[in-house]
C-alpha cells in the first residue's frame, strides 16, 4: 500500500513537528560524547509533497575538543528514541574551536 502525499505530509507532521524532538551528532564510534556537545531541538516547516524541511537555524556548540568526524545525523523523539538517519552532504571533522551548523530548509525528512 501507498500513502498519499496527505498521508505523508500527517504523518511526518504528528511525529517530527507535533512532538518534540531533537537532532544529534554521530561519528563513526556513536553519538558524540563530549561534555560541552548537546543535542539540538528542531523546527519544521509545515509538510508538503511527502517531505518537511527544518524552519531555523540549528548551532551546536563550539567544541572545546576533538568530536572526530560526523558521518551521521540523528533524529530522537523525547523518549531517546532514534526515529531517522541520515548522512550529511559533506562529512565535517569537528576540532576544538570548529562548530557544526545546519542551515535554516537544509534537514529535510520524506516519506518515499
Amino acid at each position: 500500500m501507498g500513502f498519499t502525499d496527505i498521508g505523508k505530509n500527517q504523518m511526518l507532521e504528528r511525529v517530527l513537528k507535533d512532538e518534540q524532538v531533537q537532532i544529534g551528532l554521530h561519528t563513526e564510534d556513536g553519538e558524540v560524547t563530549a561534555t560541552e556537545y548537546e543535542r539540538q531541538n528542531i523546527k519544521w516547516h509545515l509538510a508538503e509533497n511527502g517531505q518537511i524541511v527544518s524552519s531555523e537555524e540549528i548551532f551546536f556548540p563550539i567544541a572545546k575538543s576533538s568530536w572526530g568526524i560526523i558521518t551521521n545525523i540523528v533524529i530522537y523523539d523525547t523518549e531517546e528514541n532514534i526515529i531517522a538517519t541520515a548522512s550529511p552532504e559533506w562529512k565535517k571533522n569537528i576540532e576544538a574551536g570548529s562548530q557544526y551548523y545546519i542551515g535554516a530548509g537544509m534537514a529535510i525528512a520524506r516519506i518515499l
